[in-house]
């Protein structure tokens, strides 16, 4: 494998798995539900390194009109799941442009990333640590060793909380026995999310999953089914996803046009090399 320079396009490859790591936050921010309501929009903030002064920025929007679900980012990048063709797209209005993932996509993907990862693993052979030193630094994150991936799972630690006024109990995402995130889940009826957006996101959970395993290389781990939680995460902090809560919830009627593709963006291919 051959380490690029910053091009549009390999900017564009970065973006694409930003919006991927995003993707699975969403996921494990929305866990299960039940009961029955009308369109529902879940606003979530960041709380910012200035935190000790409250200050909150949008960090982003979870809008559920089944069979679709739209994730707006902060940035203006947003998500959409199509429940309908089960398919998700990654949208990006700076380039006007958006990738499609499917179970078949996902598939290749992986199919891809296992090649250019046995590629690497013969790469390191050769390698001095100062050399895997400076490759890590150029490409952003550790390199995947020849055994296996760190393992991620998900505990319930048995603490209750309130958190925005609702009632949740915390869990822990746990990489090889150390917490890496921790979240505040609650009852979905709680919440207020219905059966029917529960179908949507059960949907977007299987895709995921499949992203996920397809992914791995991106991660260089293993991932929890977001189903483990049993609710919906109204808090999580993490050093590396920051400190997110549930600040609004809205059912209010969303219109369809939300949740189509704008017109004349164009299809990119999905990223696969690390």
């Amino acid at each position: 494998m051959q380490l690029r320079d910053p091009s549009p396009d390999n900017c564009a490859s970065h973006r694409s798995r930003h919006r991927v790591r995003n993707g699975l936050l969403a996921a494990l921010l929305l866990g299960a539900a039940s009961t029955s309501f009308a369109d529902v929009t879940l606003s979530y903030k960041e709380t910012t390194s200035e935190s000790a002064k409250g200050n909150t920025t949008q960090a982003f929007e979870i809008n559920i009109k089944p069979p679709k679900l739209r994730m707006n980012e902060a940035g203006g990048m947003w998500m959409l799941y199509d429940g309908s063709i089960d398919t998700l797209f990654a949208v990006d209005p700076g380039r006007k442009s958006y990738t499609r993932i499917n179970r078949e996509r996902a598939a290749m993907m992986g199919g891809m990333v296992s090649a250019a990862e046995q590629q690497m693993q013969q790469m390191m052979k050769n390698m001095t640590p100062e050399q895997r030193a400076m490759m890590e630094q150029a490409m952003g994150r550790k390199l995947p060793s020849a055994d296996s991936k760190p393992k991620t799972t998900y505990k319930k630690t048995g603490e209750t909380r309130t958190v925005a006024g609702k009632k949740c109990e915390v869990g822990q995402m746990l990489t090889d026995g150390s917490v890496e995130i921790e979240l505040c889940v609650a009852d979905p009826k709680t919440v207020g999310v219905s059966k029917n957006e529960y179908d949507v996101m059960t949907g977007m959970f299987e895709l995921m999953s499949e992203l996920r395993k397809a992914a791995g290389s991106f991660f260089n781990r293993e991932f929890p089914d977001p189903g483990e939680m049993n609710g919906v995460a109204i808090e999580s902090r993490g050093d590396d996803t920051g400190h997110h809560v549930l600040a609004d919830v809205s059912h209010k009627k969303l219109a369809d046009t939300m949740f189509d593709l704008p017109t004349g963006y164009k299809e990119e291919a999905i990223p696969t090399a690390p």
